[in-house]
């Protein structure tokens, strides 16, 4: 979560194994959010050595 909370200003954790990020008012600073996705996916791997998946959605229920 330490990883993953590095990459948004705002985090949610859902569970153990699910946290949802925060983008709102975000949008100068990442202007790619599918590249910004990829970087967090690459991280994750990187430091930690487990699988991620990233859904981009505008709403926590189409993320779901």
């Amino acid at each position: 979560m330490d990883v993953i909370g590095r990459f948004a200003p705002e985090q949610h954790v859902y569970s153990i194994d699910e946290p949802f990020l925060s983008f709102h008012r975000s949008y100068p600073a990442i202007p790619c959010l599918l590249e910004h996705g990829m970087k967090l996916r690459r991280a994750v791997w990187k430091e930690c050595r487990l699988p991620a998946c990233v859904e981009i959605m505008p709403t926590l229920t189409l993320a779901k």
